[in-house]
C-alpha cells in the first residue's frame, strides 16, 4: 500500500549473524525508487545482495517484464548465468525485451522528472480530497509518525484511501468508479482503496478523480462517525492443513461439488483472494469450514476470488475409490 520496511536495519541485523548469508529482496513495486530522494531507499542501496523488481509495475516497461539486481563482489556471476540458461526460453519475446531497454534509457534520461511529476500530481490528488471529503481517510504524514518505528518510507506516488467512514466497501466503490467514471484504482479492499498516478496519468485527471469520489460518496457516510468493516478474516482465520498420500495413483480422480459439501474433503485446486493473492484454499490440502466461510463472506463483499468457479457454487476435489 505504498509503505515500505525498515530494510536496512533488517538486512544489518543478518549480517550481524552471519557475513555469508545472502539477502534476497522481492522489490516488485521499488523500481522507480532510485529517481527520487523523496521515495524510500532500494533494496540495493539498503545493502541488499540481489532485488528483483517488476519494472513493468512502475518502471514503465511492458507487462510481464522485470529486472534482477546484484551486487558482482558478493554474488557469483557463473552461478546467476547458469540459472539464467536453467529458466531462459529458446524463444525470447524481443519486443519485451526491447520495452526493458527502452524503460531503462527513459528512465536514465528523465526519470527523476516523471517521478517528481508523479509526486506533484498525487500529492494534489491528496490535497483535494482532504478539501473536498474531509471524512476520507487519506494515509498521510501525521499517521506515518505515529508507526514511524515500523515504517522505513512511503511510496508517494500511491494514494490509499481509508473507507471506515463510509458505509461502503472499497470493492463496490472500484466497480463503481469503473463502471460509471472509467476510473480504475490499484487495489480495493474491504475498507480501503488504492491509486498509483502512472507516466501516462494527464494532468486534468487529479479533478477528474475526486469528482468522482465525490459523487459516489456523498451521502454515504457512517452515522455516528467512523464504521469498520471487519473483514472476515479477523473473525475466521482460515486453517490450511496438508494431507498426505499413502499412496499417489498415477491419477488422481476429482470432481466438482457444491462448496458447502466440501468441508473435510481434499481440494484439487487453489483457490486466492486478491489482494493480497493469498492461497485461501491449496490443492491437496484439507478444506476446513472456517476457509468456506472465508471466501463466502469476499465473495458476498464484492471481493476478488481467482478460482475455477469464482462463483463459488462448487469447488474441485479429490474422490477416492
Amino acid at each position: 500500500e505504498g509503505l515500505s520496511c525498515r530494510l536496512r536495519e533488517t538486512v544489518q541485523a543478518i549480517r550481524g549473524v552471519s557475513e555469508d548469508v545472502l539477502v534476497i529482496v522481492d522489490e516488485a513495486w521499488g523500481a522507480h525508487f532510485r529517481f527520487s530522494d523523496r521515495l524510500p531507499e532500494t533494496a540495493m542501496e539498503a545493502g541488499a545482495d540481489i532485488s528483483i523488481q517488476s519494472t513493468h509495475k512502475q518502471g514503465g516497461s511492458l507487462q510481464q517484464t522485470g529486472m534482477i539486481h546484484w551486487r558482482d563482489e558478493r554474488v557469483d556471476y557463473d552461478v546467476m548465468w547458469e540459472a539464467y540458461r536453467g529458466y531462459v526460453t529458446t524463444s525470447p519475446s524481443y519486443h519485451l525485451m526491447a520495452s526493458l531497454d527502452a524503460a531503462r534509457a527513459h528512465m536514465v534520461e528523465r526519470g527523476r522528472e516523471e517521478i517528481d511529476r508523479l509526486i506533484r500530481l498525487s500529492e494534489r490528488f491528496r490535497g483535494m480530497l482532504r478539501e473536498r471529503l474531509p471524512r476520507l481517510g487519506v494515509l498521510d504524514s501525521d499517521y506515518l509518525e505515529r508507526w514511524a518505528e515500523h515504517v522505513g518510507g512511503v511510496d508517494l506516488t500511491k494514494t490509499l484511501l481509508s473507507l471506515t467512514s463510509y458505509r461502503v466497501t472499497g470493492f463496490w466503490l472500484d466497480e463503481e468508479l469503473q463502471r460509471r467514471f472509467r476510473v480504475v484504482p490499484e487495489t480495493a479492499n474491504y475498507n480501503s482503496l488504492l491509486f498509483i498516478a502512472t507516466f501516462q496519468l494527464p494532468e486534468d485527471a487529479v479533478e477528474a478523480t475526486v469528482d468522482a469520489l465525490e459523487s459516489l460518496l456523498t451521502g454515504a457516510e457512517a452515522p455516528g462517525g467512523k464504521r469498520l468493516l471487519t473483514p472476515p478474516l479477523r473473525d475466521r482465520p482460515p486453517k490450511i492443513e496438508p494431507y498426505l498420500l499413502r499412496r499417489m495413483p498415477k491419477k488422481l480422480i476429482t470432481q466438482r461439488i457444491p462448496i458447502d459439501l466440501a468441508v473435510g474433503m481434499i481440494s484439487a485446486e487453489t483457490i486466492v483472494t486478491y489482494p493480497p493473492g493469498v492461497p485461501i484454499l491449496i490443492k491437496g490440502h484439507r478444506i476446513e469450514r472456517e476457509a468456506v466461510e472465508y471466501l463466502k463472506a469476499v465473495r458476498d463483499a464484492g471481493g476478488l476470488l481467482i478460482a475455477r468457479d469464482p462463483t463459488l457454487r462448487e469447488v474441485e476435489v479429490l474422490r477416492f475409490p
